[in-house]
C-alpha cells in the first residue's frame, strides 16, 4: 500500500518471480525452511485400510 492506503498492482515480473520462487521452494522444499516439520499422518494411498485392501497371508 502507498501512503494514501491504495493497493498498487505489482509489475508482471515481480508476480512471476514470486510465483517461481514459491513453486521452486515447494518442489525442492521444505517450503517452511530447513526447520519445517510435517505432522506424522497416515498416507491414504499407502494405508492398508484404503479401498478395502488387505495383505494376503
Amino acid at each position: 500500500m502507498d501512503s494514501e492506503g491504495v493497493l498498487v498492482v505489482p509489475d508482471e515480473r515481480v508476480i512471476r518471480d514470486e510465483l517461481q520462487r514459491l513453486v521452486l521452494a515447494d518442489l525442492l522444499g521444505p517450503l517452511g525452511g530447513p526447520d519445517e516439520e510435517i505432522a506424522n499422518r497416515e498416507d491414504p494411498l499407502t494405508a492398508t485400510s484404503s479401498a478395502g485392501w488387505r495383505p494376503t497371508t
